[in-house]
């Protein structure tokens, strides 16, 4: 008998073991995290959730084709995190955690200089190379563009494999710049919040699952982007309109619904962020504002001021796109979330479309972002090139 309880003992640690190898629950050490670097495996994250009121738990995956290793680490909230991207260069950037989340005016006075961007979806090596070479930062990921704004018009989640240190490069130069920069709501950051993970990218959701240990990938993603982690407390802050001098900025557009409801943008912002973790079909029945502002003609998902859609509406007049104008008293609108070859314009120059298909490569011509500069409007690319527009 002692024999077979041995026997058994021996055959419950190697299955212990294995289960481990098969990569389920474990917990690398640094000396194997630092092996899998030297590797080139890639790498994930990091996810930054409450472990007590002074400390988080901080994870970081590295992933090969056979497997997610995950390394957790328990430290205080005023110890740096540690930031490194999936690409070639193995770039890296450290910051601090907020004291306290921010929330942001919506409307701000004239400023000489806007660089502008949108739907960079994942994509670390197009932003940095417009930030670095259109001078809005130094290659140590420091802030050099003055008195000047940053504005993102929305999307930096979803698709890329770098979506977190995109994520994290904004909360970082915003803290540090907390009146310059500007980051609005897009489709896929409410997607995010809710936690739908269909337009992850594959790598990304193979890390949420194995760190959370859930099946469902939406219920990891949303787990990762709660109250309870930094990055979901810091998308919650988010404005989804902002208007700097006589310019708005809105991922989607501004139908003539919108108009008609003669909402605020005060009243718009507050009620996006009051429902931008919950997916539309769970919205309150009967808050018809709310159903409006989270529909196809609302600020994140309207595409009427580029195209037509489908067989749900028509392309806005210029007649109706004076009329959004006069009310939201602006003389330009600048919107992302529709596809457009270039950056360019439309309604006789009123309007300014900054999306377009981002590269994967750094220094790349195809990477494009929007400059206003002294009232003059640039399409500039991921070289520092400018076109006047």
């Amino acid at each position: 008998m002692k024999k077979l309880i041995r026997i058994l003992t021996v055959v419950f640690c190697i299955a212990l073991l294995l289960d481990a190898f098969c990569f389920k629950s474990f917990v690398f050490s640094e000396e194997v995290r630092n092996e899998i670097s030297v590797n080139q495996v890639s790498v994930d994250g990091p996810f930054v959730l409450d472990a007590d009121d002074s400390k988080v738990d901080v994870y970081t995956a590295f992933v090969s084709k056979e497997s997610v290793h995950v390394n957790k680490k328990t430290q205080s909230r005023k110890d740096k995190i540690i930031c490194e991207v999936d690409n070639k260069q193995k770039d890296e950037f450290s910051l601090l955690l907020n004291d306290s989340i921010r929330f942001h005016s919506a409307k701000y006075k004239t400023v000489e200089k806007i660089f502008v961007m949108s739907d960079l979806h994942g994509s670390f090596n197009a932003m940095s190379s417009l930030l670095i070479n259109n001078g809005v930062i130094n290659s140590e990921y420091e802030w050099s563009f003055g008195d000047g704004h940053l504005v993102m018009v929305g999307d930096i989640t979803d698709r890329g494999k770098n979506m977190l240190p995109c994520l994290w490069l904004f909360y970082k130069l915003e803290q540090e710049n907390p009146n310059k920069i500007h980051y609005l709501y897009g489709n896929h950051e409410l997607m995010t919040l809710y936690g739908r993970a269909a337009y992850l990218n594959e790598k990304t959701k193979a890390c949420i699952a194995k760190i959370t240990g859930k099946s469902s990938k939406n219920k990891a993603l949303k787990m990762l982007f709660s109250e309870s982690s930094e990055l979901g407390r810091w998308l919650r802050a988010r404005n989804t309109i902002e208007i700097i001098g006589d310019i708005l900025f809105v991922h989607g557009g501004l139908s003539t619904d919108l108009v008609n409801a003669e909402l605020t943008i005060e009243q718009i912002n507050n009620v996006v962020r009051k429902y931008a973790d919950v997916s539309s079909k769970k919205l309150p029945k009967k808050d018809a504002v709310a159903k409006l502002l989270f529909g196809r003609k609302g600020p994140m998902w309207y595409r009427g001021m580029v195209m037509d859609y489908k067989k749900h509406y028509k392309k806005m007049t210029q007649e109706d796109f004076n009329r959004v104008l006069s009310y939201f008293d602006v003389k330009k609108v600048i919107v992302g979330h529709t596809e457009v070859d270039n950056v360019s314009t439309d309604y006789n120059q009123k309007l300014i479309r900054v999306n377009v298909h981002q590269p994967s490569e750094k220094n790349s011509g195809d990477a494009q972002a929007l400059l206003v500069e002294s009232g003059k409007y640039y399409r500039v690319n991921g070289k520092g090139e400018r076109v006047k527009l």
